[in-house]
């Protein structure tokens, strides 16, 4: 195959994006890709990652696969290359059947430039069998810190990634993440399987933005400064909280400071959330606040402060938020307001998620002797619950089913072969919210709805009566509920776990995992007080922890340890 080279990635990227010509960490970045050699990318938000793989894949006679977790994006960002004339779709779980047979159809008959990908759906039989019918010149991993335990938001699905390249013609891979140590670069070169990687890191000194740290000693200390704050910037700004209610609360401080704020996070409602991103979008409020659920993909480029009321859990999650500040390269503020005990709220986090060795081993070893004759076990929290007698809470039993699940610790499991529920809505409120759902939620309300029973009757609908996956038919249901037109009452599913010594060593693997990712978080939680509390350079102390070795590190004049006094 002739490689494509720099000037025609350049046309590309003229006629398609409007640029003329890459920054300076894009244009290495898409020199390795152009390469033909597989890369690592790590270029921080703002930075431009996405161009890094979509003009080469204009350039390449086949398909380009991007593989993403954020399904909930993925539409935004076909639409996009849609607007500028580029063939590219998604695949994932929102979809109608009849929707995604139809966009099956287009690329098998290769009409597709550029798919979209959950790796769930990826790993899917028929998924790989038709990447590998129809030929992938490039495999692009996106938010690929998600494969490494040290990374810090661990996906399992991606351990799987590796696998599936193979089974599709091993095609060129590019990895890209906005923020990766040295550490997590080592482990995604590893669990991907790059060969020979060239690695790109650069993009980390935003000379635009300054940062700075403010201490306070109490709630009053904090709100006052907050509010003075945002008064004294009169253009857009992000506020992160770390919870839902520290949110709501944030909000209701900044109106009554007169400040025109929103609150954004996943507690309200799809329609609450569009209509609060849309009206910060478009600037009829100034301020956003918000947990990190706010950001992923959203490009406004003049947010001309990004203000924390309580600091991140990581160093990496802090800078990906602060550095949603000026993309335009305008001049702009990031500023953490902070308190030494701030790191409580995030141990009481992370701790509620975390389940203990000897919890985990105690609920698995019921399903596996409860499973004894290959029988399936309901995996049903109350019940499980009141059969183990050491205090192991509902709410520990709950935790360890998820994670059981999510690293599948099973020999086999099934969810319910039927649903019951209620269908709340009427007709008229139905057709008010049509515009808002999902396809394949309209397909299955639409079923529903045509039903003969009253609205107020239960029903049971099975997952082939639905049309849908079962996990379709999940998210579906899942969206329904959120806008209170069904209620569900949700069997549990049932699961086999095998009592071997097989079993019991990938027991004690997911074990030794999760004092890992423990000891992991602790490490990041710390490095972030660290940042927050020390005297080094604000511009260096990320230099030095992302390993940018790209800029100067001299005194930077851009944040309060350094700016004249």
């Amino acid at each position: 195959m002739v490689h494509p080279t720099l000037s025609q990635a350049r046309a590309a990227l003229q006629q398609y994006f409007g640029y003329a010509d890459f920054r300076t960490p894009q244009l290495r970045a898409v020199e390795a890709v152009l390469s033909r050699r597989d890369a690592l990318i790590v270029l921080p938000t703002g930075g431009g990652k996405s161009i890094c793989f979509q003009v080469p894949a204009l350039c390449l006679p086949r398909l380009t696969v991007v593989v993403s977790p954020l399904i909930s994006l993925m539409a935004d960002q076909v639409q996009a290359l849609e607007r500028r004339s580029v063939a590219a779709t998604f695949l994932n779980s929102t979809l109608a059947p009849d929707e995604a047979a139809s966009r099956v159809e287009r690329i098998r008959r290769r009409e597709i430039r550029l798919l979209y990908v959950a790796p769930e759906r990826l790993a899917a039989g028929s998924a790989t069998r038709l990447l590998g019918e129809v030929g992938v010149d490039l495999l692009a991993v996106d938010e690929a810190h998600c494969v490494s335990e040290w990374g810090q938001d661990f996906r399992p699905s991606y351990l799987k990634l590796a696998a599936i390249r193979r089974e599709i013609g091993n095609p060129q891979t590019v990895a890209l993440t906005a923020t990766a140590t040295p550490g997590v670069r080592r482990d995604i070169a590893k669990l991907l399987e790059l060969r020979n990687p060239e690695v790109v890191v650069g993009g980390f000194d935003r000379p635009n933005l300054t940062f700075r740290v403010e201490r306070v000693d109490s709630e009053a200390t904090r709100n006052h400064a907050m509010v003075k704050a945002l008064r004294e910037v009169h253009q857009a700004s992000v506020v992160y909280a770390a919870t839902r209610r520290q949110v709501e609360q944030v909000t209701r401080i900044l109106s009554s400071g007169g400040v025109n704020a929103v609150a954004y996070h996943a507690g309200l409602t799809p329609d609450r959330r569009a209509r609060a991103q849309d009206a910060f979008m478009g600037g009829s409020v100034r301020a956003i606040v918000a947990t990190n659920a706010f950001g992923m993909g959203i490009d406004k480029p003049d947010v001309r402060l990004v203000l924390h009321y309580l600091h991140s859990g990581s160093l990496e999650d802090y800078y990906q938020e602060a550095g949603r500040a000026g993309r335009d390269g305008a001049a702009s503020n990031c500023l953490l307001l902070f308190n030494a005990y701030d790191r409580q709220v995030h141990d009481r986090m992370r701790d509620h998620g975390y389940v203990a060795p000897d919890d985990m081993r105690q609920v698995w070893l019921f399903l596996a002797t409860s499973s004894r004759g290959r029988r399936p076990v309901p995996l049903d929290v109350p019940f499980i619950t009141s059969r183990l007698t050491s205090g192991v809470t509902a709410e520990t039993v709950a935790r360890a089913l998820s994670i059981l699940t999510e690293r599948s610790v099973w020999a086999s499991i099934a969810g319910p072969d039927a649903v019951k529920l209620r269908v709340l809505a009427s007709s008229l409120r139905v057709e008010c919210e049509r515009a808002a759902l999902g396809a394949a939620s309209v397909a299955l309300l639409d079923r529903l709805m045509s039903s003969p029973s009253a609205s107020d009757d239960w029903r049971t609908i099975s997952v082939p009566e639905s049309g849908l996956t079962p996990h379709g038919l999940d998210a579906a249901l899942t969206e329904l509920e959120s806008r209170q037109l069904v209620f569900v009452d949700r069997a549990p599913a049932k699961a086999i776990v095998d009592l071997d010594s097989r079993s019991r060593a990938q027991l004690e693997r997911l074990v030794y995992q999760l004092k890992t990712r423990r000891e992991a978080e602790r490490a990041k939680l710390a490095a972030m007080v660290g940042y927050a509390s020390g005297l080094m350079c604000r511009r260096r102390y990320f230099l030095n922890y992302f390993g940018d070795r790209s800029a100067s590190q001299a005194p930077c004049n851009r944040c309060d340890i350094c700016e004249p006094k």
